[in-house]
């Protein structure tokens, strides 16, 4: 049976690195760095997470291409291959790493930088995927030894697909909609950009009723710990911000407005604070 086309799903690619210096001392702490990627699965590829030592492959001709074997192959734990684009097939570079020399999964960083997507793989049970060339530049010099002055970096990483949206319809409290959104594996939708404000909004319009969408939506803010400091339900501190004109009121009417919601048709998607034991509905992010 032929593999099915997933037509390139867009993928998250995270690294997190140490100095390897720093872990043969045994102080890691406080030298941990993390840092995000955006990535495509190939057309055919697994749709699926994989974890990993990060390897910028390299062939006995010191190549990068991946379409020799591999020589720096890890033998005792799961690794994902880093490989540069050209020179042979997508299939070929995917069949060295993971047939030949058991590569949890592939990454290939273009010659371009763009984010392309991988076609003319004829197997769908590896997980393969491309990112943008000076990503992947900039990995493979923290692997190599080429960033910072040759210090070479243990490069964990994780692939993963991007986190679904889903519309809750049923009115809910704020805190009773976080709850049924842990209950799903997620959280309340922490909107943390452009991006992810469009996708939000994207999915409110999909759900109108008639002309209209459902007024009010439960996002994960709020500035439950300290009055006026909102902070993200997954923890992170508000860069991106899309309040309504005069908002956030923070108290009014003998009550305070802890929570916030994203008010579609009247403010245009912006952020309003409200009361927390309103009944409305929410985004969920899994």
């Amino acid at each position: 049976m032929p593999p099915v086309a997933n037509d390139g799903l867009l993928a998250k690619f995270v690294i997190t690195y140490w100095n390897k210096t720093d872990i043969m001392n045994d102080t890691q702490t406080g030298h941990m760095m993390s840092k995000s990627f955006d990535g495509r699965y190939g057309e055919t590829s697994k749709i699926s997470s994989e974890n990993g030592l990060v390897v910028h492959v390299r062939d006995i001709d010191n190549n990068t291409d991946g379409c020799k074997p591999a020589v720096n192959v890890p033998q005792d734990e799961p690794w994902i291959a880093l490989i540069q684009r050209g020179s042979c097939s997508f299939q070929t570079k995917i069949f060295q790493a993971t047939k030949l020399s058991n590569a949890s999964a592939v990454v290939v960083y273009n010659n371009q930088d763009r984010i392309i997507k991988m076609t003319g793989i004829t197997t769908d049970d590896e997980v393969a995927i491309s990112v943008k060339k000076t990503d992947g530049e900039f990995i493979a010099r923290l692997a190599d030894g080429r960033y910072t002055g040759g210090v070479t970096y243990r490069v964990m990483s994780n692939i993963s697909p991007p986190a679904k949206l889903i519309y809750v319809s049923s009115p809910k409290t704020w805190p009773d909609a976080r709850t049924y959104c842990q209950g799903l594996g997620g959280d309340l939708v922490s909107v943390t950009s452009y991006q992810r404000q469009s996708e939000v909004e994207a999915v409110i319009a999909s759900n109108k009723q008639g002309r209209y969408s459902h007024p009010h939506h439960w996002i994960g803010l709020h500035d439950h710990v300290t009055e006026g400091t909102f902070v993200w339900v997954n923890g992170s501190s508000v860069q991106f911000e899309n309040w309504a004109p005069g908002e956030p009121y923070g108290y009014e009417e003998g009550e305070f407005r802890d929570c916030v919601l994203m008010q579609p048709d009247i403010q245009q998607y912006q952020w309003r604070d409200y009361p927390c034991n309103m009944l409305i509905r929410s985004i969920c992010i899994v």
